[in-house]
C-alpha cells in the first residue's frame, strides 16, 4: 500500500528494512517494481526495499497489473484506479481468502477498475 502512496507522492519515498517482503506470497519487492514500470514510475530495487520517486507515472490509454497471487498487490494496485483510468488487475482469486467480497466492492465504487 505504502508503495501505490508514494507512486503519487511528490518526492521520493525510501523503503528500508523490509528483506521479509522477499519471502511472503511472491516476492513482493520485485512484484511491486513490476507493477510501478508499467504505471511509468521511477524506482530503484534496494537490498533490503525500494526507492519510489513520486508522481512520474505515464498517462496512457490502460494499465494492466499482476497480482502476482498474492492477495495483497492485487489489493493495492487495484487502488490505482481510482486515480488513472482503465485498471486492470490479473490473477485476483486470491484476495477471496482476505476480502471475500473485494472485487465487487471495488468495480461497485469505480467502474475504471477492472479485476479479472
Amino acid at each position: 500500500m505504502i508503495s501505490i502512496l508514494a507512486a503519487f507522492a511528490e518526492g521520493k519515498t525510501i523503503i528500508k528494512d523490509a528483506q521479509e517482503l522477499k519471502y511472503k506470497e511472491s516476492n513482493r519487492i520485485e512484484s511491486i517494481a513490476y507493477n510501478l514500470k508499467e504505471m511509468g514510475i521511477e524506482y530503484e530495487i534496494r537490498d533490503d526495499g525500494l526507492k519510489i520517486l513520486g508522481n512520474t507515472y505515464i498517462l496512457k490509454d490502460s494499465y494492466n497489473f499482476y497480482s502476482f497471487k498474492d492477495h495483497r498487490i492485487a489489493m493495492a494496485f487495484s487502488l490505482v484506479g481510482f486515480v488513472l483510468d482503465n485498471v486492470r488487475v490479473y490473477g485476483c482469486d486470491n484476495v477471496k481468502t482476505s476480502f471475500p467480497d473485494f472485487v465487487e466492492v471495488m468495480e461497485g465504487i469505480n467502474g475504471k477498475i477492472k479485476i479479472v
